[in-house]
């Protein structure tokens, strides 16, 4: 694992642990004066926890599917977790998912699948030729063509 990646995960579960502890402790003290409470005030904290319980599923979901596409698409999952769960009102998740598709714009390596520029001629992770070369004069052509304009000699 990259180290900013592994700086990541730190930061993830560092803030995601303190936040839980935070939410522990408070409905520990709610739950702790359940007893001195009216039947009313009960149900109401019974209410908010079954609504924190769906409140807080969702940046859990939108963590999950942030994380497992992150990697599928071979971008930095626990970076792209961190920003889609902590930053609010859904802003991360859109960050997120508008830096996968300018990422699904970029030209991949046949080879490793990693990112590469247009011009490329070889990819510098895997070492997998780009570009068609001509048999004659050894220059690079274009996959669509069937004459090589340098020396005239026939492609397909």
């Amino acid at each position: 694992m990259a180290d900013n990646q592994k700086l990541f995960k730190i930061i993830f579960w560092f803030i995601t642990g303190f936040i839980s502890l935070f939410i522990i402790s408070i409905f520990t003290m709610l739950y702790l004066n359940v007893g001195t409470m009216s039947p009313d005030d009960q149900k109401a904290v019974a209410v908010i926890t079954v609504l924190a319980i769906i409140f807080l599923s969702i940046p859990v979901l939108i963590g999950v599917f942030v994380y497992k596409d992150a990697k599928k698409h071979h971008l930095n999952q626990w970076m792209w977790t961190l920003v889609a769960v902590y930053v609010p009102y859904l802003l991360g998740l859109i960050i997120y998912l508008v830096m996968r598709n300018n990422e699904k714009n970029k030209l991949k390596c046949l080879g490793c699948g990693k990112s590469i520029e247009r011009d490329y001629v070889m990819c510098p992770h895997c070492g997998h030729s780009l570009k068609q070369k001509c048999p004659n004069c050894d220059k690079h052509v274009n996959e669509e063509w069937k004459v090589c304009p340098y020396c005239e000699a026939k492609l397909k």
